[in-house]
């Protein structure tokens, strides 16, 4: 039973406070590497879980195992873009105190604006799941 007291009391602003983060950045969803809920190469957190394809999300990632230290920013997967300026960019994640990180060399690496880089096919389901997020179809926006 997690004992959220004791969270608290030692990892009070911390990545692995969910009640912390939450509160910090309105991140509810908390995923590692390929979908899994442990702790693995790194945990990502995604605000909000639940999108539109056309909607853009703030992707924060913690590197559990280091392989960036040191690095001001790092790749993250082909399911996105990075959409600053209108534009359309490769999808990196920065530990500079830009593009939405709030503290460089930190080792959470963000990006406040990240898009899908395709819309994929509902077939005739309400939504789906790719890895990350929730995608609500399209035609559900009314």
């Amino acid at each position: 039973m997690t004992r959220y007291e004791l969270i608290d009391q030692f990892f009070a602003q911390s990545i692995y406070n969910p009640r912390w983060m939450r509160s910090s950045a309105g991140t509810r969803y908390v995923n590692g590497a390929g979908g899994s809920n442990s702790p693995d190469f790194y945990k990502a957190y995604l605000n909000p879980e639940i999108i539109f394809p056309d909607e853009a999300v703030q992707i924060i990632v913690k590197n559990n195992l280091g392989f960036n230290r040191g690095e001001t920013k790092m790749l993250y997967n082909d399911n996105w873009v990075s959409a600053h300026n209108g534009g359309s960019e490769q999808p990196y994640l920065y530990d500079d105190g830009t593009h939405g990180d709030n503290i460089a060399g930190d080792g959470l690496y963000t990006n406040n604006c990240m898009v899908l880089s395709r819309v994929p096919n509902f077939f005739n389901k309400p939504h789906q799941f790719n890895g990350d997020v929730h995608i609500l179809d399209p035609k559900l926006n009314h």
